[in-house]
């Protein structure tokens, strides 16, 4: 939980310097809207699930497989239980989560 917090609260900061003039709350809504990676220009003002979203976290934090988006345990194997998963921000349950409750 922690480390998610983390990466939530980073982003944040990072969105809010880039975009919003340092403004953390709107920081925080676009993350939670469009999350961690992929943003476009557009992102301000239009929805979507971005096209590769198993790499929904950025690759430096190594917390996920990008071939199947799991959270991974410290040796790559996919982490049989995620606690406090929703310290990563609302995106993570609502356009992420779900996807992987899925089964093909």
């Amino acid at each position: 939980g922690v480390q998610a917090d983390k990466i939530f609260r980073a982003t944040i900061k990072k969105v809010a310097e880039e975009r919003y003039d340092n403004d953390l709350q709107k920081a925080e809504s676009f993350v939670n809207r469009f999350g961690y990676t992929n943003w476009s220009e557009s992102d301000n003002d239009s929805g979507g699930r971005p096209k590769e979203w198993r790499t929904w976290l950025p690759p430096e934090h190594e917390l996920i497989d990008a071939k199947t988006g799991f959270i991974t345990n410290f040796d790559g194997k996919p982490s049989p239980q995620v606690h406090q998963f929703d310290r990563f921000g609302l995106y993570t349950s609502s356009q992420f989560i779900m996807d992987l409750m899925r089964v093909d």
